[in-house]
C-alpha cells in the first residue's frame, strides 16, 4: 500500500512537471513563432468560439458560470498577452456576429483577453472582484420540469 502511494505522489509529481515544461516551452515556441514571423497584429473572426477560458470563482449554484477550459481559448489567451506586450494593448481585434448570452463569465472573459492590463490596473483580474463591481447576484423562481425551483444568477 505504502508503495502504491508513493508511487502516485511520485506520478503526480512527474506530470505536474512535465504539464509545466511543456506549457512553458510551448508558449515559448508560440512566441517565437509569432515572432520569426513577424505578426504585430491578430484577427480574430467568430471569437465567440473562444469564450470557454478557465477562470477561478468562488461562486456557486449561480446559473451562467462556466469554469470549463478549453486548449484553444488558453492558445489564445497566451497569444493575446503576448502582442499585447509588444503592441502596448493594441495588438489583437476580436470579431463576431454572435450576441452575447446570458453569461457574465463570457463578458469578463473577453474583457481578459482585450483589456487584461486594464483590469490589472484595476485589481479586477478575479473573476470575483470583477463580478462585484459590474453585476449582482439575484435569486429569482423558475419552473423546472420537477417544478418551481430558486434559481441564482
Amino acid at each position: 500500500m505504502v508503495r502504491r502511494v508513493r508511487w502516485k505522489v511520485h506520478a503526480r509529481r512527474e506530470v505536474g512537471e512535465n504539464l509545466e515544461i511543456t506549457s512553458k516551452s510551448y508558449l515559448s515556441q508560440q512566441s517565437r513563432l509569432l515572432c520569426g514571423l513577424g505578426v504585430d497584429r491578430l484577427f480574430v473572426d467568430e471569437s465567440h468560439f473562444y469564450k470557454n477560458l478557465f477562470l477561478t470563482t468562488k461562486m456557486r449554484n449561480v446559473a451562467g458560470l462556466s469554469t470549463s477550459e478549453a486548449q484553444k481559448s488558453s492558445d489564445m489567451f497566451g497569444k493575446c498577452r503576448y502582442l499585447d506586450e509588444i503592441t502596448g494593448g493594441r495588438g489583437v481585434v476580436f470579431a463576431t456576429g454572435t450576441p452575447v448570452s446570458n453569461s457574465m463569465t463570457e463578458l469578463y472573459t473577453v474583457m481578459r483577453y482585450l483589456q487584461y492590463s486594464t483590469l490589472q490596473q484595476k485589481k479586477l483580474t478575479h473573476f470575483d472582484c470583477w463580478a462585484s463591481t459590474f453585476g449582482e447576484t439575484t435569486t429569482a423562481i423558475e419552473l423546472a420540469p420537477e417544478g418551481y425551483t430558486l434559481i441564482g444568477r
